[in-house]
């Protein structure tokens, strides 16, 4: 009997290791998005600071893009040409340039952060 229960005593110690470590899995918090998923040539905005929170990834040119995003808190121009940042989706109101690999990882500007479009030029500086 004794045999039996040195025998059961590791197994018992193993499995309780394994459940708590599957536990622990299941709790972790899932990935978000960061500055290096953003594709090259493409506009990036995130609606968390530090190139967190929901992506938006815009890659068409020479047209207006609708930002997705309640908020922009931060961009990356992935792009070898200059990106406008407008204010409103048609372009008007306020505006932005960024140049080839312009990046903010903490918008503050208000207007920014409601930014409804951006125009992805072919032109490469602002």
């Amino acid at each position: 009997m004794t045999r039996r229960t040195r025998t059961r005593r590791p197994l018992t110690v193993i499995l309780a290791v394994v459940l708590a470590g599957g536990l622990t899995v299941a709790v972790a918090p899932a990935a978000e998005a960061a500055k290096s998923d953003c594709p090259s040539n493409r506009l990036c905005v995130w609606d968390g600071a530090s190139y967190t929170g929901r992506m938006q990834s815009i890659g068409a040119t020479n047209s207006y893009q609708a930002i997705n995003l309640s908020t922009v808190r931060s961009f990356y121009n992935r792009r070898s040409d200059r990106t406008w940042l407008h204010q409103d989706l048609d372009g008007g109101g306020y505006k932005l340039c960024l140049d080839p690999s312009d990046a903010n990882s903490n918008v503050s500007v208000t207007w920014q952060r409601n930014a409804e479009g951006a125009y992805l030029s072919t032109t490469t500086y602002c």
